[in-house]
């Protein structure tokens, strides 16, 4: 997997601070940046090949899959945006099905956290939450943080 190696965990750092960034200030994130990453992922995995390194395809499909079922969900119902499936769909191919996995469920403990703290203030303010929206790739930062340095 490439967040076995550092120049790999660099790389997803970087894709994630990316994505987290366009996520914060747009709302979305631009193709371009899921191009560049899948295009960095399959040079890496070449290099890889070409020089017996081990690569766990079963690993890499089961990571993709999450991200696939993830914006497929986006198409289909609107409740998650399809730069989110985007983003899993790469992070699955650098992480392997099982990390992902773990992105998306530290992710979205970080989401439930902070949509609790939003309700709160908004109910000690007298104000509506039902049309707010939190933008997920914020907090697959210091979830991807969190895996590379433990795992």
């Amino acid at each position: 997997m490439i967040s076995s190696y550092i120049l790999g965990k660099i790389l997803i750092l970087i894709f994630m601070a990316v994505c987290a960034w366009e996520d914060y200030k747009n709302q979305s994130v631009d193709i371009r940046v899921f191009m560049i990453m899948a295009f960095i992922e399959f040079i890496y995995y070449m290099y890889m090949l070409a020089f017996n390194k081990e690569v766990r395809v079963k690993e890499i499909l089961a990571g993709i899959g999450i991200g696939v079922a993830m914006y497929l969900t986006a198409r289909l119902t609107k409740a998650l945006g399809e730069g989110d499936g985007l983003f899993f769909i790469i992070s699955g191919a650098a992480f392997g099905g099982s990390k992902n996995l773990m992105l998306f469920i530290i992710s979205s403990i970080f989401i439930a956290c902070a949509g609790l703290c939003i309700i709160a203030k908004n109910f000690i303010n007298n104000k509506s939450s039902k049309k707010k929206k939190i933008a997920m790739l914020i907090f697959t930062l210091p979830a991807g943080i969190l895996l590379l340095l433990v795992g």
